[in-house]
């Protein structure tokens, strides 16, 4: 419980007649006025008294902290993330002891948080107010309504995963199945890596007269533009005591659009993306290196001339 002081001791305790972080609710608590923030409450310095709307003392700002450390909306969010992560997690394929540990201390902290979440304050500001009598009121410190629908933001019905024998083994099944799916997909990826960097060297000695002709180029305007500042930056070129000019750069990405459609395969985009960054002292972002399904489909042959096993791989998903 916390009380307002009735008189202003410094300039810096003024009301602050923009303040609406709280915001009056329409159902009471005890008959009091209940206020609720109007975002998540990370600490108590966002507080003030929503009548005077003066700051609150030290001794109240230090029992809402007290509040949050024991209490807080967000590490009970942090809480359900956590079960709907392990919930959505790949393995170990039998987790239900880890859910219910965790659905556990969701539990125990949703209670924890409905015990502590409200905070009395009285303001005793009448003359600032405009009142006869000193005001209590209830502060709220949980903004949303998560307390009244944990168990809708949870992925997985952990009640039924313990009572319902069919519901617990299907989401057993459906978990072996999305491991041994996982597990296939990476021994693909193993084997496309042992081979990719073969196959770029390969396919870039198709595409390499043109590289090299287009690295020359590329050279030529690096050269060009740097000729330029150093033609420039020789002559004292000023207005106003300031100097006007600042050195022109090449730009990468009209380089790279300039270029790339010169070149189909996805090793050489990549060897010319690396050129123009490292040239450059640029990084192009948003651009397309990956390889075409084309491509794909001529590397995933490739493979299979090396290891005929691969082919149990193919039809899935690159």
């Amino acid at each position: 419980m916390g009380i307002c002081e009735g008189n202003i001791r410094n300039e810096d305790d003024i009301p602050d007649q923009s303040y609406d972080f709280l915001i009056l609710q329409e159902k009471k608590k005890d008959g009091l006025d209940l206020y609720k923030p109007k975002e998540t409450l990370f600490n108590s310095f966002k507080i003030k008294c929503p009548l005077c709307k003066l700051k609150l003392s030290k001794e109240e700002y230090d029992a809402i902290d007290n509040k949050l450390n024991t209490a807080n909306e967000q590490h009970l969010f942090d809480l359900i993330y956590k079960y709907n992560q392990e919930t959505n997690s790949l393995f170990p394929v039998d987790n239900i002891s880890t859910l219910e540990n965790i659905y556990n201390e969701i539990k125990e902290y949703s209670r924890n948080l409905e015990e502590n979440r409200y905070f009395k304050h009285t303001c005793i500001n009448n003359k600032l107010c405009q009142r006869l009598n000193n005001q209590d009121i209830y502060i709220d410190i949980v903004h949303s309504s998560i307390l009244n629908s944990i168990d809708y933001n949870l992925d997985l019905d952990i009640n039924r995963l313990k009572h319902d024998e069919n519901y617990k083994n299907n989401y057993i099944l459906n978990r072996e199945i999305k491991y041994n799916k996982y597990l296939k997909q990476q021994q693909k990826e193993e084997i496309e890596n042992k081979y990719r960097k073969e196959f770029e060297e390969i396919t870039f000695q198709k595409e390499q007269l043109y590289y090299q002709m287009t690295i020359n180029d590329i050279n030529f305007h690096i050269e060009q533009c740097n000729q330029r500042n150093a033609f420039f930056n020789s002559y004292d070129i000023q207005s106003g005591g300031y100097s006007k000019r600042i050195d022109e750069k090449v730009n990468a990405e009209g380089l790279w659009y300039s270029y790339e459609y010169q070149f189909r395969y996805s090793g050489t985009r990549k060897k010319l993306q690396n050129y123009i960054e490292e040239n450059t002292n640029q990084t192009l972002y948003g651009i397309n290196t990956k390889m075409e399904n084309w491509e794909y489909e001529e590397f995933q042959k490739f493979i299979l001339e090396r290891e005929p096993s691969y082919s149990e791989f193919i039809g899935n998903n690159n």
